[in-house]
Order: C-alpha cells, then structure tokens, then sequence
C-alpha cells in the first residue's frame, strides 16, 4: 500500500474522530442540562416554598366562590326594618332610593345595570412592504480525495508528484468554506407571499488554491392557490478547475509524448418547481430544469447542455420522524466537435452525451426537545447510473462507447438545537464511490483505471441568522 494512500486514510481516521469528538461535546451539554434540570425539580419537590403561596397557619383556603357570594334577600319574603336600615335600602312605594337598588313589587331586588365601559381602539400596527433577514455560515471541511483520482493515479502521484499530469500540492486538503445568505419577503408586492433569497458561497482550499471556486444563486417562491407555492431557482458557478487531461486525439500511438492540459469548466442552472403540502405527513416537489456546462477551449467538444425533470416525495410517519425518495432523469447532449464546419458524424472528438437516472433516499429524525442539543439527525442514500449514448465507431470514442458509470453516495450528518443565541452546529460524514466500464475493457487495460474513485468527506459548520 503506498504511502500516499496510508496518509489519506489517516487524515480521514482523525477527521471522523474530530467528528465524533463534537459529537461528545453536544451528548455532554446535553447530559449536564439533564442533571440541572433534575436538580432543580428536587428542590421544589424538597421545599414547600417553592412555587407556592404560604398559608396562615390554621386557616384553610378560601374558595374564589365563598368570595364572591353576596347574599340577597328571597324574593316574596318581607324585610323588617332592622334589615332595611342595616342593608341601607329606604321601602317606600317599592321603589330603592339611596342604595341604588331597585326593587320590585314582591321585594326581591333588582341590580342596576352597570354603565358600558369605553374602550380604547387598538390602531392597526402597518405591515412592513418588505423585510430583510438573512445567515452567514462556515464550514470546516476535509476531503481525502479533492480531484477524485483512481488508485492508479494516487499510487502516480506519490511516485511521481511532479509530473505534469498532477498540479497539486496534496491530494488530501482542508477546506474553508463560507456561504452568505440575504431573503428578502413581502405580501404587499403581490398581495401573497414571496421571497428571495440571495446566496453567495466560496470554497478556499488551504493546500491547493489552484481548486478554489466560488457559486451564486437566486430563488424565488411565491405562494400558489392552498398549501403550495411556486419557484423559480438560478444557479451561477465561474470557471473552476477539475484536473490536468491528456489532450491529444483518441487512438495516438504511445510513442506520442503526452501533453497535460488545464481541464476547468463553468456551470448555469435553471430550474422550475412546484411545491405542495397535501396533508400535514404528506408533501412533494415536481422540478424542471435545464443546464448549460462551458469547457475551456482545448476541451470545448465537452459542452454539454441537460435537461433534468424529477421531484420527490416526503411523509412523516410520525412527528418526529420524516423519511423522503426522489428521483431525476436527465438527458444530456454534448457538443462533439470544437472546429468549424465539422459535424458530430464528422468530427474526430469523442461524444460524450448521457442520460443519467438519479435515486436518493434519506430518514430524519428529530429527538423530543432537542436531545443532547440535537434537533435533527439525518442518514441518505443516493445512486447514479450514467448510460453514455455515443453512435461513433468503438475505436474512434473509446472512452464513451457503451460506457455506463455507476456512482454511490451515503452520508450522515446531525443538526444541533439553537446554543448561543440563534447560533446552531452542524456535521457530517459523507463516503462517495464510483465504478466505470466501457466496451474498451480488456483484461490488460480498463476505463475504470482512470475513472473508477473513492472519496471520503468529513465536516463540521456553524450557522448564525439573522
């Protein structure tokens, strides 16, 4: 096993253990604010003090309705004088004079009606036309795997890390990545609700600046016609770089020298989704978005344009516990030839069109009061399977041609409860695998030599509203 590989696997076993630690941190909070709380109980339980009024010693409690009793004459029974004059009620002709208390003919009285009392009128508060909050987060990342070599080209890059197929420092790194968002809601725009949200995030890697890459995106929702609403979401990602490629035309003779290119390309998304909650387990997504990918000159044959339709399916079973599937196909077409005047049957570049079907699966759960300072914990699964779609002849477009890649995603992460203010934590595990074949494969040469990769990712963030 190369040292390569034992650095990797070592960086990975302290990041997971960095996690766990965190992990220990919030199990701790929580199992000091469970043995306060109980203590706390058992003083009140101690101390008759405690939450409760004293009583006189020897009086017993009065009820509210003894106090509120007022005692009235029986009606059709005559009053003597002496109960007349203690009450301060004047007989004369039936009619009460100076108590205020009418009576009628039978004696009994009658309580006067009390004047209605003037209320103040309450002035409506306005309702802002917009109102602006927003979040800033940080995550603290380690990857094991940032370019997503094969085994071959680690164990290359440990022998022979100045190549010029390689143009890193490391093929681990740590990763510092901050996102800024800014909503902006109003329900006087359109009389319903709707927002905006702006968001901005960057990725700095700490060993291999030449990975840096930052995205930009809008969303926009605005509320349908019962439990639903509507969105529109812009994606934006700049130029970033991927990895050094061999750019010379398929079937060279080995005896050519290799000539490793910059391989960087940039990304535009638009999507349009309607959400609705149908009951208070039931909820889903339908999207329809449509993808436009930019490869740098020397690798524009690459340029791919996607449409992408899917949604998923969310329901709680119970309230404390959400599960969700969804699913997406999309169909992706690549332009094939970077000279003019070529055609895609004419060009001598590989074709590298797909469709791709995508499954994911994910539980969370939520733990009655924030447990241990969690509020959420969450597991998924996600498979991909590409089907390259290439028609060349098989010794033109080696690489595309009944090539299928297979792609496996599991990842854990858990949300803490609010501990500083609106301050929460959040952390993860994320393990990535894919496997690629293509009609090429032999048993002394494989597409997956080059494509096949592991990767393993580990995180922990921190997120402030406001």
């Amino acid at each position: 096993m190369s040292p390569e590989r034992n650095r990797r696997r070592v960086a990975t076993l302290v990041g997971v253990v960095a996690m766990l630690f965190v992990a220990a941190i919030f199990v701790g909070a929580g199992v000091a604010g469970v043995a306060l709380a109980g203590s706390g109980t058992a003083l009140a339980e101690s101390d008759p003090g405690v939450g409760q009024l004293p009583l006189t010693e020897g009086a017993a409690p009065t009820p509210t309705s003894e106090v509120a009793l007022r005692l009235e004459p029986l009606s059709g029974v005559p009053q003597s004088s002496s109960v007349a004059q203690s009450s301060g009620v004047a007989q004369s002709s039936g009619v009460a004079q100076s108590s205020g208390v009418a009576q009628s003919s039978g004696g009994a009285q009658m309580p006067k009606e009390a004047p209605p009392k003037k209320t103040a009128k309450k002035s409506k508060k306005k309702r802002p036309f917009v109102t602006v909050s927003g979040a800033f987060a940080l995550e603290f990342i380690y990857d094991d795997n940032i370019i997503h070599y094969s085994d071959d080209d680690l164990d290359q890059f440990s022998s022979e890390p100045n190549s010029g197929k390689f143009r890193i420092e490391s093929a681990d790194d740590f990763i510092v990545r901050p996102r800024l968002d800014l909503t902006f809601e109003s329900r006087e725009l359109t009389g319903k609700p709707f927002s905006a949200r702006l968001r901005y995030s960057s990725w700095r890697y700490v060993e291999n600046g030449i990975k840096n890459n930052e995205s930009y995106s809008v969303l926009l929702k605005h509320s349908g016609f019962a439990r639903d609403n509507f969105q529109l979401s812009l994606y934006y990602a700049p130029m970033s770089y991927l990895r050094h490629f061999l750019d010379r035309p398929p079937m060279t003779p080995g005896s050519e020298p290799s000539q490793y290119t910059r391989f960087s390309y940039a990304s535009n998304t638009a999507s349009l989704a309607w959400w609705k909650k149908w009951t208070n387990r039931v909820d889903t997504k339908l999207t329809l978005g449509r993808s436009a990918r930019y490869y740098n000159r020397p690798f524009m044959e690459n340029d791919n344009w996607e449409w992408r339709i899917g949604g998923y399916v969310a329901w709680k079973p119970h309230p404390r516990l959400k599960t969700q599937f969804e699913y997406f196909y999309s169909d992706v077409e690549a332009r094939a030839l970077d000279t003019v005047g070529e055609t895609v049957e004419t060009s001598d570049d590989g074709d590298a069109s797909y469709e791709r079907d995508s499954y994911d699966l994910s539980l969370t759960f939520s733990p009655k009061g924030g447990m241990l300072k969690v509020s959420s914990l969450s597991l998924s699964g996600q498979y991909q399977a590409y089907y390259f779609t290439s028609a060349k002849p098989y010794f033109e477009d080696p690489y595309h041609v009944g090539r299928k890649d297979q792609v496996y995603r599991m990842e854990l992460s858990a949300r803490s409860v609010k501990l500083y203010g609106p301050v929460r934590l959040e952390s993860g595990y994320r393990y990535t695998e894919r496997t690629s074949s293509a009609a090429f494969d032999s048993g002394d040469a494989s597409i997956g030599e080059d494509k096949d990769y592991t990767d393993n990712r580990v995180w922990l963030g921190v997120e402030y509203p406001f």
